[in-house]
Order: C-alpha cells, then structure tokens, then sequence
C-alpha cells in the first residue's frame, strides 16, 4: 500500500516538463542541469504560444524566466556551453 501511495505521488511529479524540472530544482538547488533543462522548458513555452497580443506579455515573461534559469545555470557550472549558448541566443534575439 505504501508504495502505491508513493508511486501515485511520485507520478504527478513527472506529469509534464515544467513540473520534473521545477521539482528538480527544488530537490538539487546546486544542480546546473536542471536550470537548464528548466530554462529550455520555458523557452519552449514562449516560442510556441500563437501570436497574439493578448500571449505577447506572457511570451516576455516565459522568455525572462528562461533567461533566468539559463543565468542561474551558468552561476553554477560557468563552463557549461550548452546555457551560455541558449543566453546568448535569446539576448541577440530579444535585442
């Protein structure tokens, strides 16, 4: 019984991206990968919401969230290329 309890909770951790990686964050706040992995999710997030005016304002907010998270994961792992590229990328992008 316990590990059916513990399996049904441990499932809605891995329901979708956003969740594993915000999990994970919370788990590993020393890790770089899952900054990473989050920054991409919300990166992913932004380039996928239709263009419309009213998503134009929560495209920017997903934006700086990835750049916060590609940020955080370059303060821990500063030669880790994989963020440094992604930051780089979106700032060119954004201006």
């Amino acid at each position: 019984l316990g590990l059916i309890v513990l399996t049904n909770l441990q499932i809605r951790v891995y329901q979708d991206n956003l969740t594993f990686y915000s999990s994970a964050v919370a788990w590993s706040p020393m890790a770089r990968t899952p900054y990473h992995n989050l920054g991409g999710v919300y990166e992913s997030m932004a380039r996928n919401l239709p263009d419309t005016p009213p998503n134009q304002q929560v495209r920017v907010q997903f934006f700086q969230l990835a750049v916060t998270h590609y940020k955080k994961a370059i303060e821990l792992s500063p030669r880790m290329l994989d963020p440094l590229t992604r930051l780089a990328f979106l700032e060119w992008e954004q201006g």
